[in-house]
């Protein structure tokens, strides 16, 4: 690339189109990061159109509220569904984007095949894990593996999210050639309001104002590990009562009985507080003192970059690229060792309540300089610059 075409090669012109086949839009890492994207694009109304492969679910209806068209193909049972792949076809056809992006695996292979059935060659896949716990369904796995097959043919570029990401579908098969790795990107929210956030919060939620506060957010998922995270409460409870858990996410509710069950076994009934599925992950943040990760798999994991630009401490474990977020700013230990993960979040709550706002305003710094959402956008534009090209990685 000459010097005389770099500033052009930054973004498609407004005129051309990015049209994201992603399989749903619930509250997820990878729909979240979508929508992050496309409202980055201070053309984001006209520049993206979006495509659901089930419902239009809160994310579409953000995306919506947007002015960002949103079509959901309602698709029913993973692949049974012959005429979402010819809707999705149509569509292509009709509206003729410049580059197909696709999220996630079933994305990756219906979207990546109906727009060569569309005569497209203009797709980049997107790859948002780095592999599949013990409860991962066949089907998933399946369409992973058909994704690598085709991985040559179908993409003319593969995005992971993640190194980890990249390295473990490498090892899977996927054509390296292609791929590039492209992290999350975080706006900063204005900590001004963090104090009456966090008053406000943990006084509706019978908070103790000067209780220290141990959080995580993460949908209820055995990759996430909740059970660790108990385990690993236990330990930070025995050396400090004083100690409450918030968790935050899909599942996380009193109507897990499950989940009910793990807490009631260590007898930590009344130290925490299952805040369910949330919309102000700002608020929910600002109420802790320690962000913590307990996951046994990742790729990127949003809430750690979402964590650090709150100004968190965050102590994680070794999953996907979660060290790689934290660098020198927080803690990293082994997965599947909550003992571990429990006397870390005791070294750390024992600090002076100075040195964690320190360590936190450091984390933040760090997510400006290495995670920017404006540094993460002109990757993706340097990507479909590309893909239309038909250059790869």
């Amino acid at each position: 690339m000459t010097s005389s075409n770099s500033k052009a090669e930054l973004r498609l012109s407004s005129s051309q189109s990015v049209l994201h086949v992603i399989t749903c839009l619930d509250v997820g890492g990878a729909e979240l990061a979508l929508k992050r994207l496309i409202l980055s694009d201070s053309l984001a109304a006209s520049r993206h159109v979006v495509v659901s492969l089930c419902d239009v679910g809160s994310v579409g209806r953000d995306l919506q509220e947007a002015g960002v068209t949103v079509h959901a193909l309602h698709m029913g049972q993973v692949l049974s569904n012959a005429s979402v792949m010819f809707r999705l076809v149509r569509l292509i056809a009709r509206l003729k984007p410049a580059v197909i992006q696709t999220w996630m695996y079933h994305a990756d292979l219906l979207g990546g095949l109906a727009a060569r059935l569309a005569g497209r060659r203009e797709v980049i896949w997107g790859i948002r894990q780095t592999g599949f716990a013990s409860g991962a369904s066949t089907v998933t796995v399946g369409v992973m593996k058909l994704c690598a097959r085709v991985s040559s043919w179908v993409p003319r570029v593969i995005v992971c999210c993640a190194e980890a990401a990249r390295d473990s579908h490498v090892g899977c098969g996927y054509d390296d050639k292609l791929m590039r790795v492209i992290p999350n990107g975080f706006e900063l929210p204005n900590l001004s309001n963090v104090p009456e956030w966090r008053m406000k919060l943990r006084d509706q939620l019978k908070v103790p104002r000067d209780s220290l506060v141990i959080g995580m957010v993460a949908r209820f998922d055995p990759v996430k590990d909740h059970y660790g995270f108990i385990q690993a409460a236990k330990v930070v409870a025995q050396a400090n009562n004083d100690v409450r858990f918030i968790l935050v996410g899909r599942g996380i509710d009193r109507a897990n009985s499950t989940l009910l069950r793990w807490i009631r076994d260590v007898g930590l009934e009344d130290k925490f507080v299952l805040l369910g599925e949330r919309r102000d992950i700002d608020v929910c943040l600002a109420a802790m003192d320690v962000f913590c990760l307990s996951s046994i798999h990742e790729g990127f994991p949003n809430a750690v970059g979402e964590a650090m630009a709150m100004a968190l401490p965050c102590v994680v474990t070794d999953a996907g690229d979660a060290a790689r977020i934290v660098g020198n700013t927080g803690w990293v230990v082994p997965t599947r060792d909550p003992k571990r993960l429990g006397n870390v979040l005791v070294e750390v709550i024992s600090l002076p309540t100075a040195n964690r706002q320190t360590v936190g305003l450091t984390a933040r710094q760090r997510i400006q300089n290495e995670f920017s959402m404006a540094n993460t956008r002109k990757l993706f534009e340097q990507a479909y610059i590309d893909a239309c090209a038909g250059r790869s990685a």
